[in-house]
């Protein structure tokens, strides 16, 4: 089963916030895993853990 990246989002920001990220920073790299999510559907790609390779992100 694929874990999508909506899924691992409200983990990534309970790790920031237990860091003691400042909630800016949070809403802002929050808001990148969205826009990489998007920009990954818009191609036609699904928005996974899997899509996270170097090709994917370099493209």
């Amino acid at each position: 089963m694929a874990i999508r990246l909506e899924d691992l989002l409200a983990s990534f920001r309970r790790h920031l916030r237990a860091a003691a990220k400042a909630p800016r920073t949070i809403e802002l790299y929050s808001q990148s895993v969205r826009y990489f999510g998007r920009w990954l559907a818009d191609r036609g790609r699904p928005a996974t853990l899997d899509e996270l390779t170097r090709h994917a992100i370099s493209a």
